[in-house]
């Protein structure tokens, strides 16, 4: 591989007082990153946002700086890109003082995608002798963060539900009736939690799925109608609609006109019955380069004004009984050079056999 360097950033190091530089890269590939660092005398992360470097001269620009404070251990910090362009600053420590017991506490800040701080949130506090945890961050699908804390004492899993911007929810929590010692759980795009569970009542070798739709109506996004998006008005086929097999045609009906085609995907999967591994993909199209209102006969996408049509083979949906995802990327389509934030929804296929069957 051979190139040409097109520009170069020259970062703060802010007079050699500050350490452990990072780069937080954003979810979007048009959102840039984050860089970060800490400064040890002032206990602090600096920060300083950046754009996408331009595809014309590799220029990156400064967005947005900050600082967040009260960073004692670093070593027990975690940052992350959040759902709203945004960025997650998570850290830990041992508070000691001589009215309590010491407590494991949990924080977190929240940079937006504006440059706003919002913070800072106490996102767990237990005492010592009661258990000892464990936070890991976990997107929704909707909006979102659910920070999850496995509780090493009782190894039940519990989350912390936080918007994008800070704003506290609810807690939630898998059933106590079994243990999580595997620590593999994850979630759905219905955001449907699972878990792989443990227990006295399982058989040696043996583990077993647990579901919790605690948060499937969980969503932070303004405008929306159930797809995790406010951009998306309608689908045919609807939400949960239950579907005769061998549906040739998917129908997006945007809440704005003059949409133009991507470089996303729509994608299409069938979920796996038993509830472990992975989805099977069945389709993967890309929204093309298509003129608005033409059609593609590599993809067989349409555009018009608002609508967006996607033809399909009909051994799509071929399985009688089975649960389909369809699953729109956040760079599918776009209004006026802007991507629109996509969405997810699940259709069900009529039982008996399907189209494709013997």
């Amino acid at each position: 591989f051979s190139g040409a360097t097109k520009n170069m950033t020259v970062f703060n190091n802010f007079n050699g007082l500050c350490t452990n530089p990072k780069i937080i890269n954003s979810n979007y590939d048009d959102g840039g990153f984050l860089y970060t660092c800490y400064k040890q005398d002032t206990a602090s992360i600096v920060w300083t946002s950046y754009s996408a470097p331009s595809i014309i001269d590799g220029t990156i620009k400064e967005k947005y700086s900050g600082e967040v404070g009260n960073i004692t251990r670093y070593d027990l910090t975690y940052m992350f890109p959040t759902e709203g362009r945004g960025y997650a600053i998570v850290n830990g420590f041992l508070s000691n003082t001589q009215s309590t017991l010491s407590q494991w506490v949990v924080l977190a800040n929240f940079i937006t995608n504006d440059g706003q701080t919002k913070g800072t949130f106490v996102i767990f506090s237990q005492s010592t002798e009661t258990s000892a945890i464990k936070s890991i961050p976990r997107n929704l699908w909707k909006g979102g963060e659910c920070f999850v804390i496995t509780e090493q004492l009782d190894q039940n899993v519990r989350g912390y539900v936080y918007s994008n911007d800070g704003i506290y929810n609810n807690t939630w929590n898998l059933p106590d009736t079994y243990t999580y010692t595997s620590k593999i759980f994850g979630i759905f795009p219905d955001n449907t939690v699972w878990a792989i569970a443990t227990g006295s009542s399982i058989a040696a070798n043996q583990w077993i799925t647990v579901y919790s739709t605690a948060l499937t109506t969980y969503s932070t996004v303004q405008g929306d109608t159930g797809y995790g998006s406010y951009s998306i008005l309608s689908t045919v086929p609807e939400r949960n609609a239950v579907i005769k097999p061998g549906l040739d045609q998917i129908t997006i009906a945007y809440v704005m006109s003059n949409i133009e085609p991507s470089t996303g995907y729509i994608t299409i999967s069938q979920k796996n019955p038993n509830g472990i591994g992975n989805d099977f993909v069945r389709t993967k199209i890309p929204a093309s380069s298509s003129p608005s209102g033409t059609t593609n006969n590599a993809n067989n996408v349409t555009i018009n004004g608002s609508l967006v049509t996607v033809k399909l083979e009909d051994y799509i949906f071929d399985r009688g009984n089975a649960t389909y995802v369809v699953k729109i990327d956040d760079d599918f389509v776009e209004v006026n050079g802007q991507n629109l934030i996509g969405g997810s929804w699940q259709v069900s296929t009529e039982p008996g056999s399907g189209k494709n069957e013997p």
